[in-house]
This record gives C-alpha cells, sequence and structure tokens, in this order.
C-alpha cells in the first residue's frame, strides 16, 4: 500500500508542474528587418556643372530673349545589385522663370525653341535666378531617347507621371514640365522597367537671357540655375 501511496503522489506531482510552470510570464519572440532596395549613386559630369562662362552684354537682344549655346552631359548611376530605378528633375530657383510675356514662374513658357524642343502653352524652363528683383531667364533640360545604355547594352527610354502606366520616349523631351512630374526609366523590351546594375545616359541643356532692357547691366549678372536630380527605386 505505502508503495502505491508513494507512487501515486509522484504522478500527481508530475502532472502539477506542468501547470505551474505555463502560468509563468510569458517572453516574446521579434522577428524584424527591412527590405530596402540596392543601393545606386548618380554622378554627372563636371560635378553636375553647366558653365557659360563670360556673356558680353554686346551679344544680348535688348527685346527678345537671348539663347545660349546648347550644352550636353552624361550621366551615371550605379547601383550595388540589379534594381529598376528611375529619374526626375526638380527645379530649385523658386520663382525666377521668365515667361514669354515677362512674367515669373517656377516654371516658364519661353515662347523660343530650347534644346531642339517647343512646347508652345506649356512651362518647361526652369529659372536662372534673379537680379535687382528681375528674372534672368531660363534653361530647359531635355532628355533625348538615344545614347543610352543598362549594363553595356542599348535599352529604351520611357516615361511615366505616376510610376504605373509607362510609354516609349521615341523624341526629345523636356524633363520639366508644368503641373506634372516626369519619371525617366529604361527598359529593354520598351514597355516596362527592367533591372540593371549600370546606366549611362545624356541630357542637353540650355539657358536663355531675359530681354537686356530688363536687366540692369550695369553691374555683373550671374546665372544662377540650379535644379535637383533624383533617382526613384521602382
Amino acid at each position: 500500500m505505502n508503495k502505491v501511496t508513494t507512487l501515486s503522489c509522484a504522478l500527481s506531482l508530475l502532472t502539477i508542474l506542468p501547470a505551474s510552470l505555463a502560468a509563468a510570464p510569458a517572453a516574446e519572440l521579434k522577428v524584424t528587418g527591412t527590405i530596402v532596395p540596392s543601393a545606386c549613386q548618380l554622378t554627372l559630369d563636371n560635378n553636375g556643372l553647366v558653365e557659360y562662362g563670360k556673356i558680353p552684354t554686346t551679344t544680348l537682344n535688348r527685346n527678345t530673349f537671348t539663347p545660349l549655346a546648347l550644352k550636353g552631359m552624361y550621366f551615371n548611376i550605379k547601383c550595388e545589385a540589379p534594381a529598376r530605378v528611375a529619374i526626375l528633375a526638380k527645379p530649385a530657383r523658386g520663382v525666377s522663370a521668365v515667361n514669354k510675356d515677362g512674367a515669373l514662374g517656377e516654371l516658364a513658357d519661353s515662347g523660343i525653341t530650347l534644346g531642339g524642343i517647343n512646347v508652345p502653352g506649356k512651362a518647361t524652363a526652369a529659372g536662372l535666378g534673379l537680379h535687382n528683383s528681375k528674372g534672368i531667364g531660363g534653361y530647359a533640360l531635355v532628355i533625348h531617347p538615344t545614347f543610352h545604355k543598362a549594363d553595356n547594352k542599348a535599352v529604351k527610354l520611357i516615361l511615366s507621371d505616376n510610376t504605373v502606366s509607362w510609354a516609349g520616349v521615341s523624341t526629345i523631351q523636356p524633363m520639366f514640365y508644368e503641373s506634372r512630374t516626369l519619371h525617366f526609366s529604361w527598359s529593354s523590351d520598351g514597355k516596362q522597367p527592367s533591372s540593371h546594375t549600370n546606366f549611362v545616359g545624356a541630357f542637353q541643356i540650355q539657358a536663355y537671357i531675359n530681354k537686356s532692357t530688363e536687366l540692369d547691366l550695369g553691374k555683373e549678372v550671374k546665372l544662377d540655375g540650379l535644379a535637383t536630380l533624383e533617382l526613384f527605386y521602382l
């Protein structure tokens, strides 16, 4: 009898222990992390500087805008691993772009051909800053459908204003466009952005100067255009 009683007690104890342990405070195991796109870096020729040098006042038109020379610039995007990216441009000189009617805006319709294109009625030029509260002029930043490579192979330039629907680029395009932010990307099939590790392309820039009668030319006038070029991960 004693053996049976002792065994019975031992079994009871074994039954009670797990319940006692389950009542202890619980500990949480968390599994965290962040999936990030592979890092990409954008670089521009000449550190992004477009230099027009000294412009004699005698070369400026009195009553019409004076277009300056067309300038070219290559860019390169390098990624740590294959990535789908787009590039976009934003003006950064505030309300200083001169419209054809003389009014100022963040973007302006110059009314003249810049970068090989003229988009009548559309503001596609950014500003060159102010001089004595007068707009110095403006400049167009355009991108060509050619000269683009990804991983050393020719690719097609495509664009979108919502990063969902894409269209092929067959002609020179302004990178500034009123009320729209245009994203430019690269595609193997011409329909959707494709993943690559290295992208090479080209921009062109052309500035124009306001009517000389609108500027105080008794002192130096410094062109002060500025834009931000951003990478967008798709």
